[in-house]
């Protein structure tokens, strides 16, 4: 993962990076146990939640999403492929989302990236945003419906 910044003012520690790495680990923990209390703190009121073909959610409205998912779906996992500082107290988070739909078991995969702000001592989502990865062979934007598949390992 790179933490790597250009300006040397611009660095988090290793330690924010772990805690944003534990604050990702109990937003999937929470997602797959449906245990939504568990990762109301990582909202702040500014949180922005954009989800492919969904209205944009704000604040605790993003709670109400993670419900909606968290109910319909299962073996949710996310594979950080890059982790960089943007700002100080602000880390970005890309990498690659994956889900099962309860009911079919079909598989999607996502491509997403947050934003990871530091309020006092704890990491806060400050946005997120999900597409769905084309389907192999397809060039973004055809076929969105459809999902990929991946061999993911679920947290």
């Amino acid at each position: 993962m790179n933490v790597a910044s250009d300006d040397p003012k611009m660095t988090n520690s290793r330690e924010d990076v772990l805690a944003v790495e534990a604050a990702i680990n109990l937003l999937v923990q929470g997602l797959n146990k449906a245990d939504i209390s568990s990762i109301t703190d990582l909202v702040m009121d500014t949180t922005l939640l954009l989800p492919p073909a969904r209205p944009t959610s704000r604040g605790q409205a993003v709670i109400k999403v993670w419900r909606n998912i968290a109910i319909g779906q299962e073996g949710i996992g996310m594979m950080s492929t890059q982790m960089d500082t943007i700002a100080e107290g602000v880390i970005r988070d890309v990498g690659t989302l994956s889900m099962r739909l309860r009911q079919s078991g079909e598989r999607s995969l996502f491509r997403y990236a947050m934003l990871w702000q530091r309020v006092g001592h704890e990491w806060k989502l400050a946005t997120m945003i999900w597409n769905r990865e084309p389907a192999a062979g397809q060039r973004q934007g055809q076929g969105q419906g459809q999902g990929g598949t991946a061999s993911f390992t679920e947290m």
